[in-house]
This record gives structure tokens, C-alpha cells and sequence, in this order.
């Protein structure tokens, strides 16, 4: 590994049929790829432990640790997998009820019925088809279609610009949860999440599931999510913009001033920041991404992504390894240009971590620091350093965890001092830091400093 030649803004890709075996993993993984992401939205545990096997066989032969992420699928409502594709025309009056019956779209979940009003727009699929609310009953409601389309089983069913009254974490989740028990996830993605509430919820089912050490990454899909996006980034681990259900719930010219508001609340609270769909959707066809793509990437590293997620592009696209490439090559030019903004330095460990950003960009020394919680690298990492961070940790779970923040290359390091566990790091990455002038840092519990060295690596 080549601590010099990793981006700082990193590219998690998602797991599917285009990249389903470890050799294809493994060449991601050589691409540039930091983090595999399973959806438990497709398939079953069979498939997704199929799917982590093949990462952890795709890491040893790299050997590189990645960010494992499992993705849950949350509280959604479905167009019955009951029904027969119904094909409708532009201006066609279709019904939906929660029961089913002759000439009516059965959904899976009743709560729609709950909050919908005449005059609301119903999104099926990601927007392939549109319909306005033209009247309530007791039975169900009745729409008029704004465009032809098919109307297909298992489709998504949203409510423009309203929470449904779904719970948080869904029976198909806590499945998902317990498939988590025992294995090394770094983090799990709750999807829909609307208040800081939620969060609360997902903790206690992993602990009541025995699954520890794994972070929370909030995805923000929903109105309810954005209205509480500050709390929210406060009590998870980090944020995830999930555009491609906002995009149903706002519209699309809106979309550039949301991201940028969700991207500066993660970066404000020091979070993970993950900017995810449609980053690069043009190659799941093609193997270039376009102008605009590029245009999009460069958007999201300035405004302080850690991580780009790419999601059909490698699930199912034709070019799964060159998309990779393509999302490593744009972020690193754009965190080459730009520097996004850094949060508020409040107390003293922000500061203290602030001066060793300063200190190492000023003289253009990479940083090492030891730690075996994760908080100096986490505070690293939220101000978007210039520099390369090497950061020795005592634990392979939180290299997992650290590898998808900005900028930050972690190690793993087994000691028992910080002292001694930032001598190993420099002692292993003597060679290839010949040469240079290093900044070191480390907090020696017994002498109650911490300590700040400036070395200059000879041959």
C-alpha cells in the first residue's frame, strides 16, 4: 500500500452481480475501492454472506482492510409483490387500497392511507411514475397517472414531501441485524432515518442482537430527515445524503442547495459525511463517466465528503472496476483544488488537533499519530487536512472504521502505550518515509502530556 497515492476522499462501492466474486473485489479493492457496501434491500443471509466471504477473501489477497458496511433497508411502502404488472396511460385514474380487490393496487404497509390528501403526488419506483391525488375513500384513494408507465410488484411508494408514520426498524431489518452478530461490520447505514429518535432505536436492537463496535450512519431520504438533520448528525456517527430519494420528495433544481445544507451539518458536527446515488450513473452503460459526473464529484469533495458511494454503478453496471477508477481520479483532483470548509474549533482537543493539522501543512510533513479510540484521527479528519494522515490503531474494527474518513490512512498497530504503538507505526513506515521530515504525535497516559515530535527520516 502506498500510504502517498491514496485519496483523500474515499470511494465505497457497492456489492451486486456485476462484482459478486473476490476477484473482482480484489481488483476494486486495487482500483482504489476503501469500503464494500451490501444492501440487504436484494437477497437474503445466504447471499449476503456469499457477498462478505467474498470481500474478506478479496482483502486478504490485497492485504488491505476495508470499511465493511451493511445497508439496511428500512420502514418503506411497497406496491404488492401480489399483484400483475398493470400498465396505465397519461391521464388514467388508478386505484390504490391497502386490502387489494378487483382493479385496485394493493401496498404493502396502510399507513400511506393515514396522511394522504387529496391533491398529493404519489411517486412509484424513483419517479418512474407520477400520480395526483384526485380523491380519499374509506376504501383507499384514487389518482390520475401523469405519465404512461407500468405499474410493477415490489415497487417503492412515496408521498411527495411527507413522512410516512413508518417505525424506524422493520422486521426484515432486525433479520439483517442479526446476520450482523459475530461478523466484522464497521458500520450500518439505517435508511429513512427522520428523527434522532431512530437512532436510539437501532442502538438498542444491535445490543439486543450482540452487535458492538459498528458505527451508525444516518441516511437522510425524507423531509422529516432534513428538517432534522442537525440532531440527527448529533446522535448518529455520520450522515449519508441518499439523493435519490430526496429527489422524490423535492424538487430537482432544490436538490445542489439541500446536499450542500446536509453536507455542512456533518461537517459542523465532525461526522462522517457519505454522498451517495447517481455519481456516476452514466457508466453503468458506459465505460466514461460524462463531464457533468465529474463536475458532480468535484462538487461533493468541496463541500467535504469523507466518501463517495456508488451504488448501481458497481451492483449491476457493465464496468464496476472503471468505475471505481474513475471515482478515485475525480476525487483526488478535486481534493487538489479545493479545501471544503472546516468546522468551529470548540475546546481544547479540537484545537490540539487543529494545531497538528496546521503544523504538518505548514512545513508539508505527513502526520502520525497513534490512537486506540479513534478520537484524535476523527478530529483529524473533520477539518479536511492537505496533508497525509497516517494514524496507528490498536483494533482492526476501528481501522475499518476510519479508513472511509477524509484523509486519514489507518494501521493496524497492536500495543500496549500510545507511545510505544506510534513507535511501531514509524518504524514500519521507516523506509518509505525516507527522506521526509515527519510530524509525530501521541498522548503518553503516564506522563499526562502529550507529545509532539518533528522528525526529519533518514536514509
Amino acid at each position: 500500500m502506498d500510504v502517498f497515492r491514496i485519496p483523500p476522499v474515499k470511494v465505497v462501492a457497492t456489492l451486486g452481480p456485476s462484482c459478486s466474486d473476490a476477484r473482482v473485489m480484489g481488483e476494486m479493492i486495487r482500483a482504489g475501492a476503501r469500503g464494500f457496501r451490501i444492501n440487504t434491500s436484494h437477497g437474503d443471509p445466504d447471499e449476503w454472506a456469499s457477498l462478505l466471504d467474498a470481500a474478506l477473501r478479496a482483502e486478504a489477497e490485497a492485504g488491505l482492510r476495508t470499511a465493511l458496511i451493511i445497508d439496511l433497508e428500512g420502514p418503506r411502502v411497497r406496491v404488492s409483490h401480489a399483484i400483475e404488472p398493470v400498465r396505465v396511460g397519461e391521464g388514467e385514474k388508478v386505484s390504490f387500497c391497502p386490502e387489494g380487490g378487483q382493479g385496485c393496487i394493493q401496498v404493502t404497509d396502510p399507513a400511506l392511507f393515514d396522511v394522504v390528501e387529496e391533491g398529493d403526488s404519489i411517486i412509484l419506483g424513483d419517479g418512474v411514475l407520477t400520480f395526483t391525488v384526485s380523491k380519499v375513500t374509506a376504501a383507499g384513494l384514487e389518482a390520475v397517472s401523469n405519465s404512461p408507465g407500468t405499474i410493477r410488484p415490489g415497487m417503492g411508494v412515496a408521498l411527495k414531501g411527507k413522512d410516512l408514520p413508518l417505525p424506524p426498524v422493520t422486521e426484515k431489518d432486525e433479520r439483517a441485524i442479526k446476520f450482523m452478530a459475530g461478523k466484522p461490520f464497521s458500520h450500518v447505514m439505517m435508511s429513512y432515518v427522520r428523527d434522532p429518535q431512530h437512532i436510539k432505536v437501532l442502538r438498542e436492537k444491535l445490543e439486543e442482537h450482540a452487535v458492538s463496535g459498528v458505527e451508525v450512519l444516518a441516511k437522510i431520504e425524507t423531509p422529516g430527515g432534513v428538517r432534522n438533520a442537525p440532531q440527527i448528525a448529533l446522535e448518529s456517527d455520520g450522515i449519508v445524503v441518499a439523493r435519490g430519494d430526496l429527489g422524490m420528495h423535492y424538487p430537482l433544481e432544490t436538490m445542489p442547495q439541500i446536499q450542500a445544507k446536509l453536507s455542512q451539518t456533518a461537517v459542523q458536527a465532525r461526522k462522517t459525511l457519505v454522498i451517495a446515488t447517481e455519481l456516476l450513473t452514466s457508466m453503468i452503460q458506459r465505460p466514461t463517466p460524462t463531464r457533468s459526473e465529474i463536475t458532480d464529484i468535484y462538487q461533493a469533495a468541496r463541500e467535504g465528503a469523507d466518501a463517495l458511494l456508488l451504488t448501481a454503478e458497481t451492483a449491476i453496471g457493465k464496468h464496476p472496476v472503471r468505475a471505481v477508477k474513475w471515482a478515485i481520479k475525480a476525487a483526488r483532483a478535486a481534493a487538489q483544488t479545493t479545501q471544503p470548509p472546516r468546522p468551529q474549533r470548540n475546546g481544547v482537543p479540537e484545537r490540539l488537533a487543529n494545531g497538528l493539522v496546521d503544523l504538518a501543512e505548514s512545513i508539508q510533513a505527513p502526520l502520525l499519530v497513534y490512537s486506540k479510540g479513534g478520537r484524535l484521527p476523527k478530529r483529524i479528519a473533520a477539518l479536511k487536512p492537505k496533508t497525509t494522515v497516517i494514524a496507528g490503531v490498536n483494533t482492526t474494527q476501528l481501522e475499518r472504521q476510519l479508513t472511509i474518513r477524509w484523509g486519514i490512512t489507518p494501521i493496524h498497530i497492536p500495543a500496549e502505550t500510545y507511545t510505544e504503538g506510534l513507535e511501531k507505526l514509524h518504524q514500519k513506515l521507516r523506509t518509505r518515509l525516507a527522506g521526509r521530515t515527519v510530524v509525530l504525535a501521541a498522548w503518553s497516559r503516564h506522563k499526562e502530556t502529550f507529545e509532539i515530535k518533528i522528525k526529519n527520516i533518514k536514509y
